[in-house]
């Protein structure tokens, strides 16, 4: 038996009611489930920050219970403001199983957006990845340079 297999991505959703991306977890039961397309459970992560596009999910940390619904996870996302700016948030989702409840709160990661602007930094964010060096956390994360 092999492990879970947990995808984060964006889809484009057009309905009645909204448009625009928005951020799409699914989990797998093992590598063949994912070969043959056969989804354990997904879940649509609600936009916030007053966005009209979330997408590009990196996941930072998973306490995973079996069962992404009941877990718990951290991700690094980039959101479009109504404007069209680009920025860098983190959203944190909780499930609370006494009241059988989730939570999703996000925070915007102004440390990290101020930067990329002070280095004249497109604001189309790339991969994100998290690792660790010499006891503190860092973060590689992909960019391109304006052409000036």
């Amino acid at each position: 038996m092999s492990d879970p297999i947990i995808i984060a991505y964006e889809v484009p959703i057009i309905d009645d009611i909204d448009s625009g991306n928005q951020i799409f977890i699914v989990q797998f039961e093992n590598l063949d489930n994912l070969k043959a397309g056969k989804v354990q459970t997904d879940m649509r992560i609600p936009r916030t920050r007053d966005s009209k596009n979330e997408g590009s999910p990196s996941f930072e940390l998973i306490s995973f219970t079996g069962n992404i619904k009941s877990s718990s996870f951290t991700i690094f996302y980039e959101y479009q403001s109504a404007t069209g700016q680009t920025y860098i948030a983190k959203g944190k989702y909780t499930f609370d199983g006494v009241k059988n409840k989730y939570k999703w709160e996000t925070f915007p990661a102004p440390t990290v957006n101020d930067l990329f602007l002070k280095h004249s930094l497109l604001d189309s964010f790339g991969s994100r990845s998290k690792f660790i060096y010499q006891d503190a956390y860092y973060y590689l994360m992909e960019t391109s340079k304006y052409d000036i």
